[in-house]
């Protein structure tokens, strides 16, 4: 499904009895928080079957950001859905000004294989009329700061940028181990009711085993899923993080 803003596709996987589809195994040359090497299980001694995160090519770019999981809903029946994952783009789409139809290549990397598989697979815009607006309306407390620098509205999904600056406040009492560690936002409706968010992505917080890998030249990225929401009219800042310096895209 592609909208203009949004990206995500389904793999299903066969000849492998578990419920799991993620790989479990660290790729090569993947450090950790201090930067040093993670070891690593060879090729040779893992479990085959177990999907990476794909990589993902379109028009010669492939830095793009997204979620990857293997939680991907229940049947008619209520039976967990097994053996497929779905990968979701939810960043640098609208950002590259894509053409209504293109072709985009998908890596796989799979535990006890050798060589990647690879897709070329066709995409369409669904959706027309997409609306792209730059607000850059910025709130702040003491040195924290958070500008909304974008917002894409389409018949099925809302994603809201914000670009947040600064240290987080703390009252006196968030000291040591109850210092704030992320930075969430609550998302309001049009008659004020908070919309229900589920985190989907990977997230950073202060210290974070994800720091090394995910930021990139000091910027740190948080995917938020909002269940549903017609209309975003107000953003309240809950102060949980002692620093953040980057993006969170907020989809619907």
């Amino acid at each position: 499904m592609y909208d203009g803003t949004r990206l995500a596709f389904a793999i299903e996987r066969q000849g492998m009895n578990d419920d799991k589809m993620i790989s479990p195994y660290w790729p090569e040359g993947a450090e950790d928080e201090n930067g040093n090497l993670i070891p690593t299980i060879p090729l040779e001694q893992q479990i085959k079957g177990y999907i990476s995160i794909p990589e993902v090519h379109i028009q010669g770019d492939s830095k793009f950001f997204g979620s990857f999981t293997d939680a991907v809903g229940k049947t008619g029946d209520g039976q967990v859905i097994r053996n497929m994952a779905m990968y979701e783009i939810t960043k640098g789409l609208t950002e590259k000004n894509l053409p209504e139809t293109f072709d985009m290549t998908v890596k796989l990397n799979v535990s006890g294989i050798q060589e990647p598989f690879e897709f070329v697979v066709p995409v369409k815009n669904l959706v027309k009329g997409a609306v792209v607006l730059h607000p850059d309306q910025t709130q702040s407390s003491g040195n924290f700061s958070y500008t909304i620098k974008q917002v894409d509205l389409t018949p099925v999904t809302t994603r809201l940028v914000l670009d947040s600056k600064g240290k987080v406040p703390a009252t006196p009492e968030q000291t040591g181990d109850l210092s704030p560690t992320k930075m969430y936002y609550d998302i309001v409706d049009q008659d004020g009711n908070q919309v229900q968010q589920n985190m989907i992505g990977y997230f950073n917080s202060s210290p974070g085993m994800w720091r090394q890998i995910l930021t990139k030249n000091k910027v740190e990225y948080w995917i938020y899923d909002v269940t549903f929401a017609k209309d975003i009219v107000e953003l309240g800042a809950a102060l949980r993080d002692k620093r953040l310096e980057g993006y969170a895209d907020i989809t619907t």
